[in-house]
């Protein structure tokens, strides 16, 4: 999985991207969003079910995607279905025309009070964005926003056009000649920005080699506090013997 940077989120100009990426034959897959699954692209905001408002108002990951990212990233459906492009097409209209749509992990049906996935199906929940209302229309299995280190997170998806991430699944098997391709679509459609992508297992990775950083750190301060302690232990244990020496003297004959 590669991830490139989009610095204009025009309709017309991330489809033609998309068009000239389906091109090539080692290109498997390309999603729009604001970030992978597992990213620092997400809004933090709350949700609530419309029928019983905003009194029982829960927080949540809003992850903003189009219809190819369930197959790009692999998320698995459970209840439902997944976004339609003409879900997109109006979630994206202006004024009374325009739907809402959402996906739900089960981490977020549970913080509403569902023991089941197909029972949320066909209710309507109110997100902070703007506090608009819409139909779940299907449920994922969870997934980690964050490192494993971290507890999982009641998500919501929404095919809303803000997107300035670029998913590309391509085959391993020749990466870079295949990044040089990206490259030059990329450039077809924004030539005056400098071409950016990364890996996201590097990224990954990249989360899990802070966190031991930082269990480094730790452990240093940790050795430095008991040794810090140990000097105190000794300097009392050596005040008391001294005073004790200098009873036995007192107390001598």
């Amino acid at each position: 999985m590669i991830n490139v940077s989009i610095p204009d989120n025009s309709p017309i100009k991330l489809e033609a991207f998309r068009n000239r990426l389906e091109t090539f034959d080692d290109i498997k897959g390309v999603s729009f969003s604001l970030g992978a699954p597992m990213s620092d692209n997400k809004f933090g905001t709350g949700m609530y079910l419309t029928d019983k408002g905003e009194s029982d108002r829960y927080s949540i990951r809003l992850k903003l995607a189009d219809a190819g990212y369930k197959d790009v990233y692999g998320l698995e459906l459970l209840e439902g279905r997944w976004f339609l492009e003409s879900d997109e097409k109006l979630a994206n209209l202006k004024g009374a025309e325009r739907q809402w749509s959402y996906v739900l992990n089960e981490e977020a049906v549970r913080t509403l009070g569902f023991s089941s996935p197909k029972d949320i199906i066909g209710k309507n929940i109110t997100i902070g964005f703007n506090d608009i209302s819409g139909s779940v229309i299907g449920v994922v299995k969870d997934f980690h926003t964050e490192s494993l280190q971290h507890g999982l997170e009641s998500v919501v998806l929404l095919p809303f056009n803000y997107f300035f991430d670029a998913g590309i699944k391509i085959s391993t098997t020749n990466a870079a000649a295949t990044i040089k391709n990206i490259e030059q679509a990329w450039q077809e459609q924004f030539p005056e920005y400098l071409f950016q992508y990364s890996f996201l297992d590097d990224y990954v990775g990249r989360l899990y080699r802070e966190e031991e950083r930082m269990f480094g750190l730790f452990e240093i301060f940790a050795g430095i506090a008991i040794f810090i302690g140990c000097l105190g232990l000794y300097g009392l244990a050596s005040f008391m013997a001294q005073q004790k020496q200098k009873r036995l003297q007192f107390e001598k004959p």
